[in-house]
């Protein structure tokens, strides 16, 4: 990862924490409102498992 796509991941990863301060693991209903997408968009396009999605990976496709 170079220094511009780990500043993108940082705010990233800043970002989804100002709306989700005491989670780790987000719901694809979380993430739809989060990025103003509907339920099946969030579903089919980033790796959830079990329902679930970490912010890590969440700020990591974001950066992509």
């Amino acid at each position: 990862m170079n220094t511009k796509n780990a500043e993108t991941y940082r705010r990233n990863v800043e970002w989804i924490k100002a709306v989700y301060p005491n989670k780790e693991l987000l719901t694809i209903k979380d993430v739809a409102q989060f990025l103003g997408r509907s339920n099946n968009f969030c579903a089919r396009t980033y790796p959830f498992r079990n329902r679930m999605i970490s912010v890590a990976t969440l700020a990591s496709y974001l950066t992509a």
